[in-house]
């Protein structure tokens, strides 16, 4: 539908000043044409990627396991050093 809008906008810029000011447009675009009948059409079930949950983030999981196991070999290394002394 056509119509006249006007934006208003306050922001704080990087250096601490306040910034304000208002847009002005008109839009002249017409909404959409009503059609006769509605139509049906349905969407295809999505079929199923590869790309699951555990396969997107495998990299992650990876990740978080070797910094376990190294948290957990230094923790050991230190606590045996003082053990011993």
């Amino acid at each position: 539908m056509a119509a006249e809008y006007a934006i208003g906008y306050a922001v704080l810029s990087i250096d601490g000043h306040p910034i304000s000011g208002k847009v002005n447009f008109t839009s002249t675009a017409a909404g959409p044409t009503p059609t006769a009948s509605p139509t049906n059409t349905a969407s295809p079930a999505p079929s199923p990627s590869g790309d699951s949950f555990f396969t997107a983030n495998l990299g992650y999981a990876i990740t978080g396991l070797v910094a376990g196991v190294l948290v957990v070999g230094v923790l050991t290394i230190i606590t045996r050093r003082r053990k011993k002394q």
